[in-house]
């Protein structure tokens, strides 16, 4: 399950209308650190309609009073002490009960305006936004929670519609019936416009996170495939298996390493195995090389692939030469005796992604398992390279035949140790 996003009051102030979130008591509408996960997103959308309601049920009540109509502004005055209450319910973290005491309130109190006033006083056009709210507002996970609020509503609207024309139990005349009617109108088109500008606010919120989350998800896929290959697994899903003719593999091992892992701690020797490979990574992406594994306290890179590279074989012989110098580098400053065996070969080879899960870019063929034995035949501090590969340098750095070795697997095979770079003469 993704976790879910926490976000700071400024963020959770972006879900109130424009109007709201630049008054002084905004702070107010926000939650308090009991309130936890999602129910942080939607709290400050439901203590605004909770205030909203308090604002109107206390207007209600001047007005009803100033009309002299002390019965309904009984009823009014019940309707603002419940919403108080559900204010403070909502402070506590009881979401739900809130909302539960909110729709019952406000619902209940609405039906009444109707049937004492009737149809004249625009009493129901409340029902309509808060018919709406509960599916945007009001999520609680079990079902039962969910379908109350709905049927109330629903059925608040029903008895409305099958009784439009009811006698009214207090009728009103002239200016008195117009202003209430506006009265209602005006408060039913504003909660509308405080859940639009909400639920616009939410799908904003939304669409960042998305975005965020995908821009997440491609820079880890970039950190386990070559961007060219992530583009096509995106584009492609499925087998990704390429041919290259020529390319140039490099096998490196740290010499010592099982010596070493009985002296000192596992913690240890992870984090000595990360910055070494971290250098190694930086070398790879200065030369042009694709690392493409480690296993255990082996380093295996690639150049020639994906993309074509003009001079693999030179720029793989450079890197092995930096990673001799970091690791003898790493020894000195440590105080740890560690040295580093490599082995480079130059052949075609077949690389690609298989499989559904865990998932990796690899590569295969003749030329990976030579170059893994041109690094398990080799010498500590050295870099053997094959006859293929010594063509490609041959001129270029200082190469030490090695003659006939006999290579598990392979047989007999000609190879050299690489040296420094020759210099040109200017």
């Amino acid at each position: 399950m993704t976790k879910p996003v926490q976000r700071t009051q400024a963020d959770l102030a972006q879900f109130l209308p424009p109007i709201v979130r630049r008054l002084a008591p905004v702070r107010l509408l926000m939650p308090p650190e009991r309130i936890v996960a999602r129910d942080r997103e939607i709290y400050p959308i439901r203590m605004t309609l909770v205030v909203v309601g308090v604002i109107l049920f206390a207007i209600q009540v001047v007005i009803l009073m100033w009309l002299g109509i002390p019965t309904t502004a009984g009823w009014a005055a019940i309707g603002l002490a419940a919403l108080l209450l559900a204010a403070g319910l909502l402070r506590m973290g009881l979401q739900h009960t809130s909302m539960t005491v909110g729709w019952v309130v406000v619902l209940s109190y609405t039906l009444l305006l109707h049937l004492y006033f009737g149809l004249a006083a625009g009493a129901m056009l409340f029902i309509f936004p808060i018919a709406m709210v509960p599916f945007m507002i009001y999520r609680p996970a079990e079902w039962f929670g969910r379908i109350v609020p709905v049927v109330f509503a629903l059925s608040c609207c029903g008895l409305i519609a099958a009784y439009p024309d009811l006698e009214p139990w207090q009728p009103l005349m002239g200016w008195k019936v117009q202003f209430l009617l506006t009265f209602n109108a005006a408060g039913s088109l504003y909660s509308v416009l405080v859940l639009a500008s909400h639920s616009a606010a939410m799908r904003d919120a939304a669409r960042e996170h998305i975005v965020q989350e995908r821009d997440r998800a491609d820079g880890l896929l970039l950190n386990i495939l070559p961007e060219a290959i992530a583009a096509r697994l995106k584009d492609e899903p499925g087998i990704i298996a390429d041919a290259f003719d020529d390319v140039t593999v490099l096998f490196a091992d740290i010499v010592g390493f099982t010596r070493l892992s009985a002296v000192i701690s596992s913690v240890e020797l992870v984090q000595m195995l990360n910055e070494l490979f971290t250098e190694f990574d930086h070398l790879a992406a200065r030369h042009g090389l694709e690392k493409i594994k480690t296993i255990g306290d082996a380093y295996m890179a690639v150049a020639g692939l994906p993309g074509p590279l003009e001079d693999h074989a030179g720029a793989t012989a450079h890197m092995a030469l930096d990673m001799i110098e970091v690791v003898r580098r790493y020894s000195e400053q440590s105080g740890r005796q560690l040295d580093i065996r490599i082995g480079i070969h130059t052949g075609p080879a077949v690389a690609g992604v298989i499989g559904v899960n865990k998932f990796a870019y690899d590569l295969w063929g003749d030329t990976v398992n030579t170059a893994s034995r041109m690094e398990s035949h080799g010498e500590p501090g050295r870099i053997q390279v094959s006859d293929a590969t010594r063509a490609r340098l041959a001129g270029r750095f200082e190469l030490q035949e090695r003659g006939g070795l006999q290579i598990k697997g392979k047989g007999a095979m000609q190879t050299c140790f690489l040296g420094a770079p020759v210099a040109r003469e200017s």
